[in-house]
């Protein structure tokens, strides 16, 4: 029974693998293409038979793209672990654009989160007056840490602690 169990566990394990080295490497097909519009790996494209024709309406649309980030901080990591992939996604953005002072908010055009997901939205992408964002990755980690969920007011759902006098109405 125990070799059984023990085989079952190993295939759960590798299987496990799999599905996070696919997570990364789709992962890492968008962020370049999206993020840096890099061109895809060829063995990803789509052949000429799978296009679908764009019906007029849509093909009016701008071409533009449109970056949306969607932050999910719920489950028992309280939104750490969340900011803490916002905070590794931040560094490799200026890694790989160069760019030492970028933000988050500088590579998406809508963001969306309830709950952690949302301070997290609302630090990231609320800019000052110098029309920077206030908060980069890193500072909203800090701030998630140290305001972890425990200390949040829990009437009537989520509200903002009341130690942030510059946001509290």
């Amino acid at each position: 029974m125990t070799a059984a169990v023990s085989t079952t566990s190993m295939l759960q394990f590798e299987s496990n693998m799999d599905v996070d080295k696919l997570t990364y490497e789709i992962f890492s097909i968008l962020e370049n293409k999206f993020l840096f519009g890099y061109e895809e790996d060829p063995k990803f494209s789509v052949t000429k038979q799978h296009q679908v024709t764009p019906s007029p309406a849509v093909k009016n649309v701008s071409a533009g793209k449109i970056r949306i980030l969607s932050i999910d901080a719920g489950g028992s990591t309280d939104g750490v672990l969340a900011a803490k992939s916002l905070a590794h996604l931040e560094l490799t953005l200026r890694r790989k654009s160069g760019n030492p002072n970028a933000h988050i908010a500088d590579f998406f055009d809508v963001v969306a989160g309830a709950g952690v997901g949302g301070i997290l939205a609302g630090l990231l992408f609320t800019r000052g007056k110098d029309g920077e964002p206030m908060f980069g990755a890193e500072q909203a980690l800090k701030f998630i840490v140290e305001n972890s969920p425990e200390n949040f007011s829990k009437i009537a759902g989520w509200s903002l602690p009341a130690r942030i006098p510059s946001i509290k109405g």
